[in-house]
């Protein structure tokens, strides 16, 4: 969108070299694929989409909001970083450079994802908030 320049800006060599692409809206077979085949996904805000791009085996770099910490373990499955985009660049550009530490954060973030929100798992947990009667207050 609006701010697609001054992120182009801020990764810099790393969008001129290809290693970072800027896509338009895709379809939701699309984003599957291009999840299993990215070596980092950018989760900054994500739900459901946190726990696919762990699934799908990327390194993920999240925004350090207190429920990612559920999934994103920094330094462990991924990368928590402060909504700076200078520090979000500065992530991409290390995970980059160390493609190796990438692929063991993106093996991590799998095997713990699938360790605890298994599909039966996930729908069983929105289906009780769904069908939860709402509590009455005083």
């Amino acid at each position: 969108g609006d701010m697609e320049p001054a992120v182009r800006t801020r990764l810099g060599d790393a969008c001129a070299a290809g290693a970072v692409r800027l896509l338009p809206f895709q379809p939701y077979e699309r984003v599957v694929a291009i999840r299993r085949m990215s070596t980092v996904s950018l989760c900054l805000m994500g739900g459901f989409s946190l726990i696919e791009a762990c699934a799908a085996g990327s390194a993920v770099i999240a925004y350090d909001v207190e429920w990612h910490e559920e999934l994103v373990q920094d330094g462990v499955t991924g990368l928590t970083v402060s909504a700076q985009p200078d520090v979000l660049a500065r992530s991409l550009r290390a995970l980059a450079a160390h493609p190796e530490r990438t692929q063991e954060f993106g093996r991590a973030a799998r095997d713990f994802v699938l360790s605890r929100h298994t599909l039966e798992h996930t729908v069983a947990k929105v289906r009780d908030v769904l069908l939860t009667p709402p509590v009455a207050h005083a």
